[in-house]
């Protein structure tokens, strides 16, 4: 990945995570924080219809994105991602996996999910 081609991302960490500030204390707060030069796969994206409590007819849209983080990125699974141009926060299904190409590891990959 080329420094500077990827999107800005704003990762909200789950309530229960422990968040280390930059003094190396564990008491602060889980607050957001942002991840630059992350691509978001969008081509990834699967609408599928799930049964829910949206409105009349019980169906919801489970939405599922793929993003590439540079390496170092810090995301826990059940953290809350908001995406660029869109309104909903995504929440991270799984924990992040190694993004290798060979034996380079230029970052890793974080699959999200969402329901519209």
């Amino acid at each position: 990945m080329m420094p500077g081609e990827g999107e800005t991302i704003e990762v909200f960490p789950p309530v229960d995570s422990v968040v280390v500030d930059r003094h190396g204390d564990t008491d602060a707060p889980a607050t957001s924080y942002e991840v630059e030069d992350v691509l978001i796969d969008w081509d990834a994206t699967m609408d599928t219809p799930v049964r829910g409590t949206a409105g009349a007819r019980g169906q919801n849209v489970l939405t599922k994105v793929i993003l590439i983080c540079p390496e170092g990125t810090e995301i826990v699974n059940g953290a809350k991602v908001k995406l660029p141009g869109v309104a909903a926060k995504f929440t991270v299904d799984g924990d992040p996996a190694p993004w290798r190409m060979g034996s380079w590891e230029p970052g890793v990959i974080v699959r999200l999910k969402g329901v519209k």
